[in-house]
């Protein structure tokens, strides 16, 4: 985490790049465990195959969605106890990553050839949480375009 870190904060993500790469090829077990750190710079390097190697539609959207209860979880146990500045923030900021994150993992599916993949999880990130925002970027990643990263 602190490479891809590092790597962000100097503007080097092509180093994560290429010490992804040469994981993919030298050690995929240990490419596999840290794919989610370099995800955001394969995206960037629009290394959108590379990616694609790596990606688990079922787990990753389970990881996803269940970051998404969770935040809905704090919010209705803590929520009444703030100040509704501080509730509509963390409740928009859950709202945000779910949906530019399950965007993303959409846009990367369909980028790699696997549409029906693509679709069953545009389709299950509408049942959890459906609003425009959301429709509107699903169907702009089910043709393959990648949302800016958030946050």
């Amino acid at each position: 985490d602190s490479y891809k870190s590092l790597n962000q904060v100097l503007h080097e993500e092509k180093k994560t790049i290429r010490l992804f790469s040469w994981l993919d090829k030298n050690n995929p077990k240990v490419a596999l465990k840290i794919y989610r750190m370099a995800q955001p710079s394969l995206i960037m390097g629009k290394k959108y195959k590379l990616a694609g190697k790596y990606i688990n539609p079922q787990s990753t959207y389970k990881r996803i969605a269940d970051e998404y209860n969770s935040n809905k979880k704090y919010i209705a146990e803590y929520g009444n106890t703030w100040n509704s500045k501080r509730y509509t923030e963390t409740k928009y900021f859950g709202e945000k990553v779910f949906s530019n994150s399950v965007s993303t993992l959409v846009a990367l599916l369909t980028l790699n050839g696997k549409a029906n993949d693509a679709k069953g999880v545009s389709d299950r990130a509408l049942l959890e949480f459906d609003n425009p925002e959301l429709r509107k970027e699903l169907k702009k990643a089910l043709e393959g375009v990648i949302p800016k990263a958030w946050p």
